[in-house]
């Protein structure tokens, strides 16, 4: 291109490619300077253009520092001063904007550790940006909304340290004329407040990245400070926490250090009970291996059932303006939070709430929890639902548990039973009453299997119905091989009815595939038991599947089960399939 007009007119369409910004790049390295055609070509593409500029830019300095694997260190500095220009001094870019365009791109190992090497430089190894930081962190208050002053306080920072918007330095580098530039006073936001979310982002990624891990630490040392000024802390540590729970498991310093950051910028804002519990911030600033004992987990339920209850242990907040809307939620994803931040495994913290229920004698709250038996389960799956899934694997632990432990061994007969088996038709009183609950909690006869019914009941009522589309997996793989017996199977029924709508509902594949299980599990009852006492119990369970929820739509899949069922059994079912009638007129025609 000959002329400057011919540069303008093709980097300036909306449909040119978008390289310009590392034409820049190019020219600040070779010669040290742009040119004002620079300038012109950024004020026509505009602000839409110039972000996809940024993001290609993003590719082209990662590649070009890949290539630079064995260049000097002069090289290297080079690249690093024409980058800080381009952000602080011709302000061609925000840092914001650069830091989030290249946390969000695709990054291969060694594109990571590249793209972790631009970020130390830029946000810790240059002192612009960190200097800006101490200055408004040491000088502005969390609540800064609340303060009368708090316009003269922010005036006096951006006269200190000064944001430009609009290429400001390269119309001084070139000599451009500004008169016809009107700007908004800078009257609320500062760079600092706008790098918090991207501050969220780059945490995530470097959570992600394994080869850039060891900069996570040192980016929580020198920024931590900054969350004082996020206004949802246990959002952000609850939704990190959860969703990058599998790879903190396996990096427990670092999940120490971000909830000790998160948490440590409100140490002189809020009360020290705000959020964690102090036996938990007591260890967290500790190097020793601790593991709690079952009165802390009793602790950390109570608090919740405490605050549920009305009786918040948690200081009072305008809960208009709060993170969270109410004190109960405000104390479950507290609760939550800390729970994950535990250096235990995920399956032993699951096992250990479920024992607050099953050895509730072992702890200070034992009577308590007995007379208000339903209140605490119901804290407990509330807690559970909203763990990670791993953390929930105790439920079918538990349920195995009961069917081989305790229901295998246990027999249903009623005593007269082995005088006349043949005649015995009268259902027998059950060893475990799986379906008077509260009646058990008020005598305090409460066994295994009653509490396994009620905490699993209540942790799938709170589960979403991506939990629940498990259960006809664990039906069919986990509990069916352990069903062989009478009592076992009215468990497994148990477990299962009060869901059935619900699936008809929300998932009704997920209820035709439990309808066909129950069938195959019962083939497999008939089979093993000389002799059935809950007969009626159990028709009237699959009368109530079949005319309320899947009809004749597995017909043909359970016409086998009940044919090969024993007569008194097959006699009572024979409506359901047909199968009876079936026979009949057989044996009709062939007379």
């Amino acid at each position: 291109m000959k002329s400057q007009a011919e540069v303008l007119n093709y980097f300036g369409e909306a449909n040119s490619p978008n390289i310009f910004v590392c034409i820049i790049w190019k020219c600040l390295l070779e010669t040290g300077r742009v040119n004002q055609i620079c300038l012109q070509v950024l004020v026509k593409l505009g602000a839409r253009a110039l972000s996809k500029q940024i993001r290609v830019f993003a590719d082209f300095v990662i590649h070009d520092y890949s290539l630079l694997s064995n260049g000097s260190s002069e090289d290297h500095t080079k690249r690093i001063t024409c980058l800080h220009d381009m952000v602080w001094k011709y302000h061609i870019i925000s840092i914001d904007r650069l830091v989030l365009c290249l946390m969000l791109r695709y990054c291969e190992s060694k594109e990571a550790q590249v793209c972790n090497l631009l970020l130390r430089f830029l946000l810790l190894k240059i002192p612009a940006f960190r200097d800006r930081i101490h200055t408004f962190v040491q000088e502005v208050p969390p609540d800064y909304w609340k303060h009368s002053d708090w316009h003269q306080k922010h005036q006096a920072y951006h006269q200190k340290w000064g944001e430009k918007f609009y290429f400001e330095g390269l119309r001084e580098a070139t000599n451009a004329s500004s008169h016809n530039v009107a700007y908004l006073p800078i009257n609320f936001g500062n760079v600092c407040l706008r790098f918090l979310p991207v501050l969220d982002v780059v945490i995530h990624r470097f959570i992600e990245l394994p080869p850039v891990s060891a900069g996570l630490e040192s980016l929580l040392h020198n920024f931590g400070a900054l969350y004082k000024f996020h206004d949802r802390p246990i959002t952000y540590l609850y939704n990190t926490l959860y969703y990058y729970n599998h790879m903190l498991n396996q990096r427990q310093a670092s999940r120490k250090k971000l909830v000790s950051v998160v948490i440590g910028a409100f140490a002189n804002i809020r009360p020290p009970n705000w959020c964690l519990s102090n036996v938990f911030l007591e260890n967290l600033n500790t190097d020793s291996e601790w593991k709690p004992n079952l009165e802390y987990y009793c602790g950390m339920v109570g608090r919740l059932v405490d605050t549920i209850s009305g009786n918040s242990p948690f200081p009072a907040f305008d809960w208009r303006f709060h993170e969270f809307p109410s004190p109960s939620a405000h104390a479950l994803y507290a609760t939550c939070v800390e729970l994950m931040s535990l250096p235990v495994n995920d399956k032993d913290i699951g096992k250990a709430l479920f024992s607050i229920l099953y050895q509730c004698a072992e702890t200070s709250r034992g009577f308590e929890i007995l007379n208000n038996s339903r209140t605490w389960i119901n804290a407990i799956a509330l807690i559970l639902s909203s763990l990670p899934e791993s953390y929930c694997k105790v439920v079918p632990q538990l349920i195995s548990e009961a069917l081989t432990n305790d229901l295998a061994v246990k027999d249903v007969t009623p005593i007269t039973a082995t005088l006349m088996p043949e005649n015995m038709v009268t259902p027998s009183s059950f060893s475990y009453s799986f379906y008077s609950f509260q009646s058990n909690a008020a005598a305090c006869s409460l066994t295994l299997p009653d509490l396994v019914v009620a905490f699993a009941n209540a942790v799938w009522y709170h589960s979403s119905l991506g939990h629940l589309s498990l259960i006809p997996g664990l039906l069919r793989d986990t509990f069916k091989p352990l069903i062989q017996n009478e009592a076992q199977f009215l468990f497994a029924c148990r477990l299962l009815g009060p869901f059935l709508f619900r699936f008809y509902s929300e998932k009704p594949r997920c209820l035709l595939e439990i309808a066909k299980e129950l069938y195959a599990i019962l083939d497999v009852v008939d089979k093993k038991c000389p002799h059935l006492y809950h007969i009626d119990t159990i028709c009237d369970f699959f009368y109530h599947i079949k005319y309320m929820f899947v009809g004749d739509s597995i017909k043909q899949d359970i016409q086998h089960y009940i044919a090969s069922l024993r007569p008194v059994l097959r006699n009572r079912m024979q409506f359901i399939a047909h199968v009876g009638h079936a026979r009949e007129d057989t044996a009709s025609v062939s007379t």
